[in-house]
């Protein structure tokens, strides 16, 4: 593996939540342990939907609970050293994109310039009104007329949105609720993030997994791209994948 990224020149990192398991951040699924310890565990998926969040108070209400409970661990949240790792290829000229399916912007923290870290599924920086219509919220609880944001470099007034933490922080000029600018379930994938993240791939000449059990679509078929281009692939995740028995390099 070390001999893959020393000859490599164009690398892509494609990293799933076991890469900040060690930061402490609560994974969203443990596969392994039927789902124990995961956020999956702890709060019921099938009622995270954004029909659910616009139409449904108790899942709205459900849904932020959840959200605290993870925002409060990324506020103390910081990078591990595989966070790092990727930094140091960046400055090296070798790293072309970090794709991430990952919420909790410790790339970003470890250095990754922004223009080279794909959040497919959005992330925690800030909060939107629900009725804002934005890539990251295509589906808004009314018409989409609303335009109220909280932006991501105002920390005191995201704190102060979350306010009581038994209460569903309100827009404060329609009403709706605020949510983050993550992708829920039921809705569909920001175009522009998915575009980049597959020019990426294509582009790679190694294709490095990291903590991602490669499962949701369409960022499971990455790997497949790469192959087919033939660029090795590397995968490193406590469980097994799909592609485990094709790749170059796999670590457990």
């Amino acid at each position: 593996i070390a001999d893959l990224v020393s000859r490599s020149q164009c690398i892509v990192a494609l990293t799933g939540a076991g890469i900040s398991v060690e930061s402490g951040v609560t994974p969203f699924r443990n596969p392994s342990a039927d789902d124990k310890g995961s956020i999956w565990g702890s709060f019921d998926a099938a009622k995270m939907t954004v029909q659910n969040f616009n139409a449904d108070p108790s899942a709205t209400e459900a849904w932020w609970r959840m959200k605290r409970a993870l925002g409060a661990e990324l506020e103390g949240a910081l990078p591990n050293p595989a966070h790092d790792f990727f930094r140091l290829l960046e400055e090296l000229g070798k790293l072309e994109a970090v794709v991430t399916q990952n919420i909790d912007s410790l790339h970003l923290k470890a250095g990754i310039s922004p223009d080279k870290n794909i959040e497919v599924h959005g992330h925690m920086r800030g909060l939107i009104c629900s009725d804002k219509r934005t890539p990251l919220n295509p589906m808004p609880c009314r018409g989409g007329e609303c335009t109220f944001s909280i932006s991501a470099g105002d920390a005191d007034a995201v704190r102060a949105a979350y306010g009581d933490a038994s209460k569903v922080p309100p827009c404060p000029r329609c009403g709706c609720a605020l949510r983050t600018e993550t992708v829920m379930f039921g809705q569909p994938l920001p175009e522009s993030a998915v575009g980049a993240a597959t020019d990426a791939v294509d582009r790679a000449d190694l294709l490095l997994v990291i903590g991602s059990t490669l499962i949701v679509h369409p960022v499971n078929e990455f790997p497949l791209i790469a192959l087919r281009n033939g660029a090795p692939v590397v995968i490193v995740n406590l469980d097994a994948t799909r592609y485990d028995a094709a790749v170059r390099g796999l670590v457990r």
